[in-house]
């Protein structure tokens, strides 16, 4: 059986409504160099086998451009995206701020993307959630943006793993496992599923200075290769990033750093104190093996920063927290 693929500087296909069963769409094995398929509005669409999504500004996209929900779009087998879409929109995308309507993009396979990935539903009305599943491991070097009111779940017991580059959870992450080998996972959101971090990891957007408090509904172990950011700004709630593990979920320091990093001008003074992370009462075990901040780095429990000034970090078991205090350097004889 031959394949139908999308392919060419201004090749596309636009798909509004409900499409029943589509024959050609049921054989899309491509879409490549400028390929765009447009599905919107309520379109069903099932295909037979996997996906290519390669080079220039190839594109999947379900209600991304403007539509206003309630597609279903189902591919047959594995799903690989090297495209980074339009203007870094996404080679794969799903949803939009402007739905009333629940979309669905189903991988029945695994998704490996070295593009962008996008998952975005409407913030103001709940019915409008964009929802990325894989049946598969995910794996990815690229870019995967999770925004509000999104869900990306990996099924069947499998984990989403990252090589490189960088997540960003503003809505849902579920996967059995959350695997950070190397770049960065963010976010103010959720991720549901035990996370290991070898890489960078942190609440908030801190590759945009906002703060926030990424939740981990699952354990948490820190490599010695990884680090936990926490981005300050102030003193007051809501001004530093937080990770929080859900209590009755292991969470294990085998060394790595924290690296809290003051933005938008903020200064420390003697006195100031800020959380870096919570977790339920004696869930954690071990340390960071280093404090990093703004250039300086210590040991696992503080760091001078200079200027008469030391950062300690309080390991809190009972109360289920780590706590940052900025005090006085001690004098030394």
């Amino acid at each position: 059986m031959g394949g139908l693929y999308i392919d060419g500087a201004n090749a596309f296909a636009q798909i509004a409504g409900k499409t029943g069963q589509n024959s050609a769409l049921s054989t899309l094995s491509t879409i490549a160099s400028n390929g765009l398929l447009d599905l919107r509005d309520g379109a069903s669409v099932t295909t037979s086998n996997g996906l290519t999504i390669s080079g220039g500004s190839a594109r999947l996209k379900v209600d991304a451009y403007g539509g206003q929900g309630g597609s279903n779009v189902s591919i047959g087998g594995n799903v690989v995206n090297t495209s980074a879409g339009s203007f870094g929109d996404g080679g794969i995308a799903v949803g939009g701020g402007g739905m009333v309507n629940a979309d669905q993009l189903t991988i029945n396979g695994t998704l490996n993307n070295a593009g962008v990935v996008a998952v975005t539903g409407n913030g103001s009305n709940l019915a409008g959630q964009a929802n990325l599943t894989t049946t598969g491991g995910t794996t990815t070097s690229g870019t995967v943006n999770i925004g509000t009111n999104a869900v990306f779940t990996v099924g069947g017991g499998n984990a989403y793993t990252q090589t490189a580059g960088t997540t960003s959870v503003g809505g849902t992450l579920t996967a059995s496992t959350v695997n950070n080998n190397g770049g960065t996972i963010q976010g103010p959101s959720t991720i549901n599923g035990a996370v290991t971090n070898g890489a960078t990891i942190g609440g908030g957007f801190f590759t945009s200075n906002q703060t926030g408090t990424l939740t981990v509904n699952g354990s948490l172990k820190n490599q010695a290769s990884g680090t936990v950011d926490t981005l300050i700004q102030g003193t007051g709630a809501g001004q530093s990033s937080v990770i929080a593990v859900t209590a009755g979920n292991e969470v294990n320091l085998k060394g790595g750093t924290l690296a809290p990093l003051t933005t938008n001008g903020f200064n420390f003074a003697a006195g100031q104190s800020f959380t870096a992370a919570t977790f339920g009462s004696r869930d954690p075990y071990g340390l960071f093996g280093a404090v990093s901040c703004n250039g300086q780095t210590g040991n696992g429990t503080s760091v001078d920063l200079g200027n008469g000034l030391t950062l300690q970090a309080s390991y809190n078991d009972t109360a289920g927290n780590v706590q940052l205090q900025v005090v006085n350097t001690p004098i030394r004889p």
